[in-house]
């Protein structure tokens, strides 16, 4: 197949460079592909992130104290420094899950657009909408936002 020359892409893909898609075409696609998203990593709960950072070299260290200290008689020592590390855990894992959430909205307040022809006319559109067959503008300052081929190129170094 002829993947590399634009012609033999735009007939496989069955688009047209100049007037792109129609937008009942990129609408049966966006149904029959799905969305432009990278799939999202599964959050972990909060016991698994809790007793992942119990595994941290530092916390060990701790804990191999409290148990030394309980092992010598200092129980009422022990016992605090039990309490000093699940409270120091405890903090660790909801700031952590706070910062991933933080990040999460802010990955949404700031949605990327990009720029496609459908119809013959330029059109900003949410990155999720892009199909396969949509003819991508990129310009100086904006993402790629799919896997796309470079069909032209006009003044690039």
């Amino acid at each position: 197949m002829a993947y590399g020359h634009p012609i033999g892409s735009c007939r496989i893909l069955q688009t047209n460079l100049d007037i792109g898609l129609t937008c009942a075409e990129a609408n049966l696609r966006l149904e029959r592909y799905g969305q432009n998203l990278l799939q999202e990593e599964e959050k972990e709960p909060f016991w698994k992130v809790f007793v992942e950072e119990l595994k941290e070299p530092l916390i060990l260290l701790l804990v191999f104290t409290g148990i030394l200290y309980i092992l010598l008689g200092e129980v009422s020592d022990g016992i605090a420094i039990f309490f000093v590390i699940l409270a120091l855990n405890t903090i660790e894992v909801v700031n952590e899950q706070r910062a991933r959430k933080a990040i999460s909205a802010l990955h949404k307040l700031a949605e990327p657009t990009a720029l496609v022809i459908r119809e013959g006319h330029q059109l900003d559109i949410s990155i999720e909408q892009i199909v396969p067959g949509d003819i991508i503008l990129l310009q100086a300052g904006r993402r790629v936002s799919a896997d796309a081929r470079l069909q032209r190129a006009t003044g690039s170094s």
